[in-house]
């Protein structure tokens, strides 16, 4: 999940949010390295790569990187809309002009643009285009990043329409062979072919409207009916007790609450575990000692659902002992049996 949650982790205001989206790939001109595909490649690359970075950082530019691809992303108000955009636009050239002269190339036809914003501020701004190499690039209305479909609301419903759709095929195939398969094959298989689908990061979904959960919910409960063989009006409960399957609404809850246990461990990946502050009162109080992460106040719903403000959500709503776990296998372990009774409570 932390590949994509820093995009909700800046909406804590009443702005909008323009990010840019490159691809670049090995310029003709490089004669010299190693195979692709081997495993020093993706460690090479990254020092090769790394100076691009100092560059974004020079222009007050945000930015994340994967692999060839690099996003930037920057905030814009109505007030400074021209400037903002203009700052963007040449960091992109200095990005361009520095492939080039690095035997690498920025390719504009791969390159898209989105504008985030709650379509709720009066004088909003809105972005017509913007440069990538002398190209015009329109913002569009969604972008795929990682695997994940994001629109300009933040609404993920086509990115639940697209698991969705692919959930159902996989089922479609698991149900014609169920009967060749022992019961525990069958559970496996549909793990890792339809479940997985289904957490690939979920937790970007904390606050997403009922409808989009109960589409994902309809997909588990017709994924436990296949592998138990019950017939389609069957009571569902109990078969997600017998499999031991948290519902989607809890595997969201346990996804967050696992990344912030991670942060607060690790204190890595940095720029998430930036977003969060362990709560210090400015005396001395009982809830000192509680392991409770710091709220921050937001004015808006779509802010709420940041990481920010979602995962010290989460955090602070579990159970002390559950907070005080000081291992991974452990706090699993028991986060997954308070959720699971939780959802299934008499």
């Amino acid at each position: 999940m932390h590949d994509v949650d820093w995009m909700t982790s800046y909406l804590d205001s009443r702005r909008s949010y323009v990010r840019w989206k490159d691809c670049v790939s090995d310029h003709a001109a490089v004669d010299a390295g190693v195979p692709q595909g081997s495993s020093l490649g993706p460690q090479l690359f990254s020092l090769y790569i790394a100076p691009l970075a100092g560059l974004i950082r020079s222009f007050g530019v945000r930015y994340h990187q994967y692999a060839d691809d690099t996003q930037l992303y920057i905030e814009i108000s109505k007030d400074n809309a021209d400037v903002r955009l203009s700052m963007l636009e040449q960091c992109i050239l200095s990005v361009h002009e520095w492939l080039l002269h690095n035997g690498l190339a920025l390719n504009p036809s791969k390159s898209d643009a989105i504008q985030f914003t709650t379509g709720r501020v009066r004088g909003g701004v809105d972005i017509a285009t913007v440069s990538v190499s002398g190209v015009a690039i329109k913002p569009a209305e969604t972008v795929k990043s990682l695997g994940v479909v994001l629109d300009r609301r933040l609404t993920f419903d086509q990115q639940v329409n697209n698991v969705c759709k692919a959930c159902y095929f996989h089922i479609r195939a698991l149900r014609h062979v169920r009967c060749s398969l022992p019961d525990d094959v069958a559970k496996t298989v549909a793990c890792s072919i339809v479940s997985t689908r289904l957490d690939y990061c979920n937790g970007l979904y904390a606050g997403m409207t009922s409808a989009n959960i109960t589409k994902l919910q309809r997909v588990q409960n017709t994924l436990a009916r296949v592998i138990l063989r019950q017939r389609k009006f069957d009571h569902i409960t109990p078969a997600l007790v017998e499999l031991h399957w948290l519902p989607i609404r809890q595997r969201i809850t346990f996804k967050l609450a696992s990344i912030t246990f991670k942060l607060r461990l690790t204190q890595q990946p940095a720029y998430l575990s930036e977003l969060i502050t362990n709560y210090e009162p400015c005396r001395q109080l009982r809830s000192s000692s509680q392991g409770l992460l710091q709220v921050s106040r937001t004015k808006t719903v779509l802010a709420s659902r940041a990481f920010a403000h979602s995962a010290v959500a989460v955090w602070n709503g579990l159970p002390l002992d559950i907070r005080d776990c000081t291992t991974v296998d452990t706090f699993r372990r028991h986060l997954k049996t308070f959720l699971f009774n939780t959802a299934f409570a008499a």
